[in-house]
């Protein structure tokens, strides 16, 4: 009776598994996938933003914004097409935050100095 029954339900089994198995294939490639497209584009974001960074530094050794943006755009061309940053406009504006923050690094050791010394003791 037993072997009978098992004999019944194989097809049944066989055909859920058949089906089962490839979808949770196809799910676990459609996780990975965004995981590693996540994971790349962060990449990405990182080199634009490292490029972007040392584009400013070549400004404040006296190159011009211009020099800057030849810079990131011979530095990072795929960092740009993969996150769709368009022309050199877009590029300025980009590092317009950098150029504060490169001018507030360079500006504070010199202020905590004067500050130092004109304090009381």
């Amino acid at each position: 009776m037993k072997t009978l029954l098992i004999e019944a339900l194989m097809p049944l089994l066989a055909t859920l598994i058949s089906i089962i198995v490839p979808s949770l294939l196809a799910l676990l490639y459609q996780r990975f996938a965004q995981w590693t497209g996540i994971e790349i584009e962060a990449r990405q974001r990182e080199a634009l933003q490292s490029a972007l960074a040392n584009g400013v530094r070549l400004m404040l050794r006296g190159l011009s914004k211009e020099h800057a943006i030849d810079y990131v755009v011979a530095s990072v061309p795929d960092a740009l097409k993969g996150l769709k940053v368009d022309g050199r406009a877009r590029i300025e504006e980009l590092l317009e935050p950098h150029i504060a923050a490169q001018a507030a690094s360079a500006i504070t050791p010199l202020a905590h100095a004067y500050l130092a010394r004109d304090m009381p003791k």
